[in-house]
């Protein structure tokens, strides 16, 4: 559709599917464009309103009542009604525009004849008088929706401090993404007001503005979707996802959380099964996972990691336990955006209550080989039978005999999938010994495996085996370390700084995806690590 300013007339022609093939006129098209503008804003101001609302609401301040919606939806349909009602009362004949034409514009007369649809309007006060009503109301509709706007930010400013932090995160992406609507929105009602007032004051050269006007409109859908992209969290990520590589925040170490709510895993009562039993106690347990969870957390597993120590002695209620702790973090994820939940699945090492994940050594007995069998073998029936998690990451294993038995038992369960996280001394060498390139290609080639994990591993060793293992192309790559080898096991608990910006960029140029922390991280490092993850992501 193409205005022309032809003082003393205005003319509209259109080309197209709608005028060409269905023979809509070009004053019917003209009211489907201001008609759809006007739709688009009142719904933009319905949802800042319903935003508003929602805010208002748990701030316990004042809010815009329900009915609101309602009026101002009552208000576009009159709105759209009347103001259609009045331009046709400004439709002239076909034989009437014909005589404007040779009365006025006589040397046209050829050029309208070789347009199959156009219309014609005399350039009257009338004309004027309507665009002003236009611009007018235009502006008395901005001035409100700017002030709701403004007091959403100030409603969401005093929650800050009393909502979940990914909450609030929620409800600010909310907001910008409504004023990015509205300004990409604005964008494209502007030349249409840029035209009104050329016409208004007869601008000589509005030809070229009607012109410059209708590209400047056509370009609303790409400046829609550039802005999102630019300004709109989600989309963010999106492209940061598929462009440059997003690394993620993960969880921390399970028993240094657990003693910030309470339960010490080296209590006499607990140490035979290290964090296993705090699932006795589902409140305790949520109050972990959430502060995973507030943290930013976007990879978190279960604590399930020790249930294997309790299969020697078969304790009461450990499979129910086990379901419910699983069922816990499920439900709990739901509340937040982009997480991704992983079943853990201890070493065997925990079977043996002996710290013997720092050597593999058990793995060199005669029926090695079938106690590890049975005992993957137990863990993965339960995870199947009893919780909808999916997504599996075998921890902290020392050799590639137990990496190969455990790979053996996942094929049997087609459901699920893996990471296999290995521990490792210096120079990307297992604990037990052997070099990592001793079972990648085996992984590799597994359907079930989609990533390889470094845990509970000296943060100096790790680079090593991202070098070693980057170039296989696996998905996903996981590193949490621990707070270091020789400060974990000598029980060392002074503060220090465990992450620093070298050693994390450094992991994720050589393929990190994710990182977290292991044995022995505070909560105050693992906050230094999510702003460093943030700044990366940034």
């Amino acid at each position: 559709m193409q205005p022309v300013p032809l003082y003393p007339l205005v003319a509209v022609y259109t080309v197209g599917v709608l005028s060409d093939w269905f023979g809509i006129p070009p004053v019917a098209l003209s009211y489907i464009v201001c008609d759809l503008i006007a739709v688009q804003f009142t719904f933009l101001a319905v949802s800042f309103i319903k935003k508003h609302r929602t805010v208002a609401s748990l701030s316990n301040s004042l809010a815009f009542p329900k009915h609101s919606d309602i009026v101002i939806l009552v208000a576009l349909v009159l709105g759209v009604v009347l103001g259609d009602s009045y331009v046709l009362s400004m439709r002239l004949s076909r034989e009437d525009q014909w005589k404007l034409v040779n009365e006025l514009v006589p040397h046209y007369v050829d050029g309208f004849r070789s347009l199959p649809n156009f219309e014609i309007f005399p350039k009257t006060s009338q004309m004027n008088y309507s665009l002003y009503i236009l611009l007018a109301f235009a502006i008395s509709v901005l001035t409100p929706m700017i002030f709701v706007v403004l007091d959403t930010f100030r409603k969401l400013h005093q929650l800050k401090q009393k909502i979940a932090k990914v909450n609030y995160q929620r409800h600010a992406e909310g907001v910008i993404c409504l004023i990015v609507q509205v300004a990409t929105a604005g964008l494209s009602i502007a030349p249409i007001i840029r035209l009104g007032i050329s016409i208004i004051f007869d601008h000589p050269d509005a030809q070229k503005v009607s012109e410059f006007c209708l590209a400047w409109f056509s370009t609303h859908s790409s400046f829609n979707m550039i802005a999102l992209l630019m300004f709109f969290p989600p989309y963010k990520m999106f492209i940061k996802k598929h462009t440059k590589g997003m690394v993620r925040l993960m969880d921390g170490s399970m028993s240094v959380q657990l003693k910030q709510f309470g339960y010490d895993c080296n209590a006499l009562e607990n140490k035979p099964h290290w964090s296993f039993p705090a699932n006795s106690d589902m409140h305790l347990m949520e109050q972990v996972y959430r502060s995973f969870l507030d943290l930013g957390s976007k990879i978190i597993t279960t604590n399930t990691y020790h249930f294997g120590s309790t299969l020697d002695q078969k304790l009461d209620k450990s499979e129910e336990n086990f379901e419910k702790t699983c069922n816990l973090l499920v439900n709990l994820a739901k509340e937040y955006e982009g997480i991704r939940i992983f079943g853990s699945v201890g070493t065997l090492a925990t079977f043996y209550h002996d710290l013997s994940e720092y050597s593999g050594k058990y793995m060199d007995s005669p029926d090695a080989e079938t106690t590890a069998f049975n005992y993957f073998h137990k863990i993965l029936t339960i995870f199947q039978g009893k919780t909808k998690i999916r997504n599996l990451i075998f921890e902290t294993i020392p050799s590639a005999l137990e990496a190969t038995v455990a790979l053996d038992v996942l094929e049997q369960f087609p459901e699920m999938k893996a990471i296999f996280s290995f521990t490792f001394k210096k120079n990307a060498h297992l604990r037990h010994g052997e070099h990592i390139e001793t079972i990648l290609v085996k992984l590799k080639n597994s359907k079930r495996i989609f990533g390889i994990g470094i845990n509970c591993t000296d943060p100096e060793n790790v680079l090593s085996v991202l070098k070693s293992v980057k170039n296989l192309g696996f998905p996903e790559i996981f590193v949490y370390p621990n707070m270091g080898d020789s400060r974990f096991l000598s029980g060392k608990t002074e503060s220090f700084d465990l992450f620093d910006k070298e050693l994390v960029e450094n992991w994720v140029k050589n393929g990190t995806t994710a990182i977290g922390g292991c044995c022995g991280v505070t909560e105050n490092q693992m906050r230094i690590l999510k702003k460093l993850v943030d700044n990366l992501n940034s």
